[in-house]
């Protein structure tokens, strides 16, 4: 939502004839994806590890070299929404992400010190769809969840969030984050 990928983590033509089923959702239940992103292997063994499980005809080294340059960058107009939004409200960023994108995000992508509760997967050891980390997330952020606001943009994160009686809307992009905070009436509707 606030991050921009480069195009799929996997592409088709790294893809053997057994590998070519594998798509976005198989991507969201890898057990090697989950594994990495819950800081349970190193990006060696999570490269190995899926790349066996989709049918890869890459080698590793190729593979995390691709994986690190997937995120691109800021949507734009992000920093100018976090700025908006400080001022008014406590800000928390809850990312499935690991050990090679997360320094990006931070440092590169001029993350760190924009959000008051950092929730990065890897490191807290568990991953967005569970109940247990939105329980969590909860718990640390200290208000009820009906007055926390979880804005995501898979909609099994967000039947989870509600689940755990938190507020979520599913969006897209950097967009729909803004157009989906000025229509909760959490910041003035835009003249643009």
């Amino acid at each position: 939502m606030l991050v921009k990928l480069d195009g799929p983590p996997v592409l088709k033509e790294w893809r053997t004839e057994q590998g070519l089923q594998q798509d976005w959702p198989h991507w969201l239940s890898s057990r090697a994806v989950r594994q990495f992103e819950s800081g349970k292997i190193s990006p060696e063994t999570f490269a190995d590890q899926l790349i066996d499980e989709f049918g890869l005809s890459i080698g590793r080294d190729e593979y995390l070299q691709h994986f690190k340059r997937w995120l691109s960058g800021l949507y734009d107009g992000v920093h100018n929404l976090l700025d908006e939004l400080r001022p008014h409200y406590r800000l928390a960023v809850l990312s499935n992400t690991n050990e090679l994108h997360w320094p990006r995000m931070m440092h590169d992508m001029q993350l760190a010190g924009q959000f008051d509760h950092y929730f990065a997967s890897f490191d807290i050891g568990m991953t967005k769809p569970d109940h247990t980390t939105f329980e969590y997330v909860i718990e640390q952020i200290n208000k009820p969840p009906h007055e926390i606001l979880f804005l995501d943009d898979a909609v099994r994160n967000i039947e989870a969030a509600r689940a755990c009686g938190m507020q979520a809307v599913q969006v897209e992009a950097n967009v729909g984050v803004r157009e989906t905070i000025e229509s909760i009436g959490l910041l003035p509707k835009s003249s643009k």
